[in-house]
């Protein structure tokens, strides 16, 4: 017997109605399993999805379908699930992800678009950029069998991602999803596939497209013409025809972090797609962020790491430096770093690298710089009455000496760069001084001295290198959880620009454990250590987090549903809202996220209840 109901999922904004509701299938009418369609509901046209199909109805009353909106179903098998586990995993809806994972339809490009076979993939040998690593050669061998893998590899000195990425694809025989942060690096990675597998057999997906275009791109993708995809975190979900390998490169990039509830992370939902479509998954970036570390230390992911030393010539501000010359050693662009510009000026261009714009101000140790923390672990804020309090539990209590060094004393700082430019260009003058950051992003300088001072995440590439690095802004620290690996993963990416035997200056103390692992070129070290103080924390990854927002007695009755093991942390005001944070065991994981999830649907179905925002696992806890 032929399906004659078809159960969907309405879009509407309310948590209770994220449920199934059966709809009759007119007749002649071609529903398929991700059709997206219109319902009458409460008396109105609304969207749906078609998540499945059934010979009868669960109820007794049901209402036709009143419109197949588009021929192509546009959520496949392999999508529908794994936007059923996304909403799961982050205590979501289903439309809140299903949104994401489809662009608006657009009816011109679908009828622009037609199935055609791929063309075929260019046979290309291996190019070498893998040889520098260990496992590099096991990793190609694996992906060309399409024995499913996962691994996590941290750049060697002196090489550049496209190479490594475009090996990877050439080697892959099946489909493949190539994820990078921002248009530059979508660009870059296009222009080096072209040739190999044609610009017909590859489709882009990025944010920045308008509504036409990026519909072509996804149905292009979605009925094969495209084998790979490339994209930024718009991509996450593209439709990809036999998947076997998603790359995902410099995860540790906020721009993954999607803005809208439910604040799906990309590397998590690599991580959840790998898994329920059997693929592979490799991720790289210039460091390791702490996530990976743990993948890798849990077995669910093998490390991929460079197999040669470093030759480039790291420094960072010695203990003789301050007692030499402690005005020099505390500014924030010590003698040595002057040196550092002076010298690579006489070969080349320099890259000066300075925090992102807009840091927060934080309370850090007066003695060493570490940021000031609770009892509870969390970072520390001068309320506007002048008192001091925890960003998380909101106490107030002392909160003792400083865990490195021992100093009570507590100081402000903020990052101020803005002026950086105007003083190096004061500093050397006659020499051309440019400035790139995310709104002006430069992309590429020819080789001849010249000063790129650049944020975090635009510095550009030089034509062979620069020829020295300078990083300010090292020993700053913000109130992110993930400060500690932010700072390491702008070092190492400022440092991969650097020609083999430049000088790279960091403005932080040698004895830093970033610095150190810059010196021995040892990103997963530093990491592993991260690692440790989160566990030690009860922190994610070690843990599950939720940061939950709403007025007090909505907070209040969703926490009070939780029977799994877990500790709550405030409330707190922030932004004429209350706030608390609830962290559970990794083990209850699952658990944790049906349970929120479950009581936020429950708390949705009151009269009179207000909206609640969940974010779960947030990088930045103040989120």
């Amino acid at each position: 017997m032929s399906p004659s109901i078809a159960r969907v999922r309405i879009d509407v904004p309310v948590r209770h109605l994220d449920r199934d509701f059966d709809y009759v299938i007119p007749e002649g009418m071609d529903v398929h399993v991700g059709s997206r369609v219109r319902v009458r509901f409460s008396g109105r046209l609304v969207d749906a999805y078609v998540v499945d199909l059934a010979t009868e109805a669960e109820v007794e009353r049901v209402s036709p379908i009143q419109r197949l909106v588009g021929e192509i179903p546009t959520l496949t098998p392999a999508t529908l699930p794994l936007v059923h586990a996304v909403a799961e995993r982050y205590a979501g809806t289903f439309w809140d992800v299903a949104r994401t994972a489809v662009p608006p339809r657009h009816a011109k490009a679908e009828r622009e678009v037609l199935a055609v076979p791929p063309p075929g993939v260019t046979a290309v040998g291996p190019t070498g950029a893998w040889h520098r690593y260990s496992g590099g050669a096991e990793l190609l061998a694996a992906i060309a069998s399409r024995t499913v893998t996962r691994a996590v590899w941290s750049s060697a000195p002196g090489t550049d991602f496209v190479d490594e990425v475009t090996e990877l694809v050439a080697a892959n025989p099946g489909g493949t999803l190539v994820l990078v942060p921002d248009m530059r690096d979508v660009r870059r990675i296009t222009a080096s596939l072209t040739p190999i597998v044609g610009a017909e057999a590859m489709s882009t997906l990025v944010n920045e497209m308008g509504p036409q275009r990026r519909y072509r791109e996804f149905l292009r993708t979605l009925v094969g013409s495209a084998r790979v995809c490339v994209g930024n975190r718009s991509a996450a979900f593209a439709p990809v025809v036999d998947l076997s390998l998603v790359i995902l490169w410099n995860d540790a990039d906020d721009t993954y972090c999607e803005p809208r509830a439910p604040y799906w992370d990309t590397r998590e939902v690599c991580a959840l797609r790998s898994h329920l479509a059997d693929c592979s998954l490799v991720v790289g970036g210039p460091a390791r962020s702490v996530v990976t570390q743990a993948w890798v230390e849990r077995g669910w992911a093998n490390s991929i790491v460079t197999a040669e030393r470093s030759t480039l010539r790291v420094r960072g501000i010695r203990s003789e430096d301050a007692a030499g010359d402690e005005a020099s050693a505390s500014a924030r662009i010590p003698r040595r770093a002057w040196e550092a510009a002076k010298e690579g000026l006489a070969h080349g261009p320099v890259l000066v690298s300075v925090a992102r714009r807009g840091y927060i101000p934080a309370l850090v140790c007066q003695g060493c710089g570490t940021p000031a923390q609770c009892l509870c672990g969390g970072p520390l804020r001068m309320a506007s009455s002048g008192a001091v309090e925890c960003r998380w539990c909101g106490s107030t209590a002392p909160t003792g000496p400083c865990r490195v060094c021992g100093d009570a004393r507590i100081r402000a700082t903020s990052i101020g760069a803005e002026r950086t430019a105007e003083e190096l260009g004061r500093a050397f003058p006659g020499v051309p001084v440019t400035f790139s950051q995310a709104e002006h992003m430069v992309d590429r300088v020819k080789d001849r001295p010249a000063i790129i001072v650049a944020t975090a995440g635009a510095e550009p590439i030089a034509d062979g290198g620069f020829a020295a690095a300078v990083i300010l802004d090292a020993g700053s620290r913000s109130v992110r959880l993930t400060q500690a690996e932010d700072a390491v993963h702008r070092w190492f990416s400022v440092a991969l620009r650097a020609r083999a035997d430049a000088p790279v200056f960091v403005t932080a103390p040698e004895s830093d454990a970033g610095v150190q692992s810059l010196l021995r070129w040892d990103a997963p070290w530093v990491a592993a250590r991260e690692l440790g103080e989160r566990e030690s924390a009860r922190l994610p990854p070690a843990t599950r987090l939720a940061s939950i927002s709403g007025a007090r007695a909505d907070i209040d009755a969703v926490v009070a549903a939780l029977t799994c093991t877990h500790i709550v942390l405030g409330p707190v005001e922030v932004d004429d809202a209350w706030r608390v944070i609830v962290i559970a065991p990794r083990a209850e994981g699952t658990a944790f996220t049906r349970q929120l999830r479950h009581a936020a649907m429950t708390r949705s179905a009151h009269r009179g209840a207000g909206a609640i925002s969940i974010h779960v696992d947030p990088r930045d806890i103040d989120q």
